[in-house]
């Protein structure tokens, strides 16, 4: 599934002709697209707030004691409710700038080519890859901490199992499934590798032809085969010996993504001094909320033997 919608376009028509706008916009979006997971792992958990938002409320919810049973009704009662706290989290900007040259501006306008897309291309993937990274493992911002998924994870699976020894690889994944469980977050679940502990998981496991990827494939979606909602994920936005599992199609209430400008390339005619090009920038205003940290688990030593 794509989570992003079309890329906005904010070009001055006396800049760029549609079809040069359009062209540049929808090289942007295959640049953005390239193999990046956190949005994937997001799923549809993602809300689009009005252009130029800069903060968004939120409630911090506190859950209720448990339910009594009794032998006949009513019994006494047991009065409780949920806690709402409210939190802001400020809407980031993530962006990089470039220049178009006026000597391949005026070509392209002259012959009706199409602008290399280049710049915008790469910028795309760079704003993508950040955003990837603040998404996944979250970041800090002039002091202030932007939770990402496993920088806020509720579980720490933290004992040393080296996915160099193959059988540790069962061990630590079931581990991680207990503790999700234990706080009432079920499969299927979603699993996040660095490509060194992937490439452990290619390891042969049995004697069918099976990997250890396999296996982990056949537990997190709970031995279904008719169920493959859960996904092995590798990023190099993870450093070796570490992972993450979570829930997989998370919902709102857990964790949400977000987005008050959608990744958009605005340009803009650049004066004499300047040089007569254009100036461009790639960018996208959003923030990732994690409203139930429970829902994530960080595998924190899982490199080596």
């Amino acid at each position: 599934m794509n989570s992003l919608k079309n890329v906005g376009r904010n070009f001055n028509d006396e800049a760029l002709v549609a079809e040069q706008g359009l062209y540049l916009s929808t090289q942007a979006i295959k640049a953005a697209r390239r193999a990046f997971k956190g949005r994937k792992l997001f799923g549809n958990a993602i809300t689009y707030v009005p252009h130029g938002t800069q903060t968004y409320a939120y409630d911090v919810r506190t859950g209720t004691s448990g339910a009594r049973i009794d032998p006949k009704y009513p019994g006494p009662e047991v009065l409780d409710s949920v806690s709402h706290a409210r939190a802001t989290a400020n809407i980031n900007c993530l962006h990089k700038e470039f220049h178009v040259e006026h000597t391949d501006w005026m070509a392209s306008q002259q012959n009706g080519e199409n602008l290399s897309s280049a710049n915008s291309d790469e910028l795309a993937y760079q704003v993508a890859l950040l955003e990837d990274n603040m998404l996944l493992k979250g970041t800090t911002i002039e002091g202030v901490v932007v939770n990402g998924l496993y920088n806020s994870a509720g579980n720490t699976e933290a004992t040393n199992l080296g996915w160099g020894t193959a059988g540790n690889i069962v061990t630590s994944v079931n581990n991680a499934i207990t503790l999700l469980e234990a706080d009432h977050i079920y499969g299927p679940f979603n699993m996040v590798l660095n490509s060194a502990e992937a490439g452990a998981a290619s390891v042969p496991f049995g004697s069918a032809g099976a990997t250890y990827a396999d296996w982990i494939l056949r537990r997190i979606n709970g031995y279904d085969s008719n169920n493959q909602i859960g996904k092995i994920y590798v990023t190099e936005a993870f450093d070796a010996g570490v992972g993450m599992m979570m829930k997989a199609n998370p919902i709102k209430s857990e964790v949400e993504y977000v987005i008050a400008d959608e990744l958009q390339v605005e340009l803009e005619p650049e004066g004499i001094r300047a040089g007569k090009g254009l100036f461009g920038r790639v960018f996208i205003n959003s923030v990732p909320i994690i409203h139930n940290a429970d829902v994530v688990c960080a595998l924190t030593d899982i490199g080596g033997s």
